[in-house]
């Protein structure tokens, strides 16, 4: 009986010592980036970038405008997505950017406005996949409510559990935009 009772007991504190060396490892990891435009979000081998921010209330060729509508502004955010892996390809579709705000809502791409700025600028399509070492810049185009302050770019990955792991693990890692 004795025995069982030390092995339980050695049991017990192995797994306080691991939990411990687990929750400072997690503490030296984790911390949260705000990084500015122009700044590299790097994420193991690929990394992404905010290069620029722009403001307009239409986009589209002059034959088929889409309007912001009132109250609202679009914000156009040239986003960049960049392999530095050397063998590896990246596929575009592991991950999609949003906006948040100060109080936390948040703004998905709005497609259409997107693919009518693309028309207006005769933009090329970024690839479904980015081969090691290259790079691709695209328009994104977000409709945001006047109102909104402190924008930040999250890139989010499109499964929800790696998403919010992401978070746990990393930290907060977003791109403040100047609004």
């Amino acid at each position: 009986m004795r025995v069982k009772r030390n092995w339980l007991a050695w049991t017990i504190v192995s797994l306080l010592v691991v939990t411990c060396c687990a929750l400072t490892l997690w503490l030296v990891v984790r911390h949260d980036q705000r990084l500015s435009i122009g700044e590299e979000l790097v994420y193991d081998d690929f990394g992404f970038r905010v290069r620029s921010v722009r403001e307009a209330h239409e986009v589209g060729p002059t034959d088929a405008r889409i309007a912001a509508g009132s109250g609202s502004t679009f914000e156009i955010v040239r986003f960049e997505v960049e392999n530095h892996a050397r063998r590896v390809d990246y596929d575009m579709s592991n991950h999609h950017a949003v906006l948040e705000d100060s109080i936390g809502h948040t703004y998905t791409v709005d497609e259409d406005a997107t693919r009518a700025l693309a028309r207006e600028t005769h933009a090329i399509e970024s690839p479904a996949k980015i081969r090691a070492g290259d790079f691709t810049s695209s328009d994104l185009v977000f409709r945001v409510p006047d109102a909104a302050t402190t924008l930040r770019l999250r890139v989010k990955w499109n499964s929800e559990p790696m998403a919010g792991l992401d978070i746990a693990v990393f930290g907060d890692r977003t791109i403040v935009l100047q609004r």
